[in-house]
């Protein structure tokens, strides 16, 4: 006869002893816990480039009242966004087409050459009549870092007249001609006078018969006689490397003719 033990009395006994080891145990309190250190949330990260400030309007000018006759043409550019009635005329041949032009809040601006570039060479800005022959054609011209605005009369297929600042260092007031046959200047009168950027000047040529005047802010500077061009388109003038502003043209027949 074979006989089964039992080992539950065994297992009884370690069962108690393991109970026993377990309540004899020093306590785990909350001191003995790890201490979790909680960061404060980062800022979000940005989503873009910083975003230049809105350049603010250069301030429109007062204008200097222009002795004349009947108005030929008048503007401030405000509310106008078409050139179509003025056209280009390049001093130099840019193969690539006539120099950037716009109205931007409420201001005629030279902006750049044909391609969007910077080339040191002349280039006009016309309007009006191609029979226009006794006026005055006057502007207000702010110079952000180009240094030669200046005002053209009796443009037209052989060129046209200028009155222009001359700064860079020659800090000189022109009457000159631009021949197109060959894209020359001829200077016919100088007269020295101090050129600054950011400022505006207001500039004014009057033509009549064979007589030139030229007068910055209201003041008479220039006057010389020549012959070459008689009647012709009124507008503004500057070097194709942007950075010139005119507001208030104004186109006007002399008084009494």
């Amino acid at each position: 006869m074979v006989r089964i033990r039992t080992l539950a009395p065994l297992a009884l006994v370690a069962a108690a002893l393991f109970t026993s080891a377990c309540s004899s145990a020093a306590p785990v309190t909350r001191a003995d816990q790890p201490t979790v250190e909680v960061l404060s949330t980062p800022p979000p990260m940005p989503t873009g480039e910083p975003q230049a400030a809105t350049p603010v309007p250069v301030a429109a000018p007062t204008v200097v009242a222009e002795k004349g006759g009947q108005p030929l043409r008048d503007t401030n550019f405000s509310g106008a966004t078409s050139l179509a009635d003025w056209r280009a005329i390049e001093t130099y041949d840019l193969t690539g087409g006539p120099a950037v032009w716009e109205i931007s809040d409420g201001q005629l601006r030279q902006v750049s050459d044909f391609n969007g570039g910077f080339t040191d060479v002349g280039t006009a800005l016309v309007t009006g009549g191609g029979d226009w022959q006794d006026y005055t054609v006057a502007a207000s011209a702010y110079a952000e870092t180009n240094e030669q605005p200046g005002v053209v009369a009796r443009a037209g297929s052989d060129g046209f007249y200028l009155l222009h600042l001359i700064g860079n260092g020659t800090n000189q007031v022109a009457i000159s001609r631009f021949d197109s046959g060959d894209d020359s200047f001829a200077t016919l009168v100088t007269a020295d006078l101090a050129v600054e950027t950011g400022r505006w000047y207001r500039l004014s040529l009057t033509v009549q018969a064979d007589t030139l005047v030229g007068s910055v802010d209201g003041s008479e500077l220039l006057r010389v006689s020549n012959a070459t061009l008689g009647t012709g388109q009124a507008g503004v003038y500057g070097i194709a490397t942007g950075g010139l502003i005119f507001d208030d043209f104004r186109v006007s027949g002399l008084a009494g003719r």
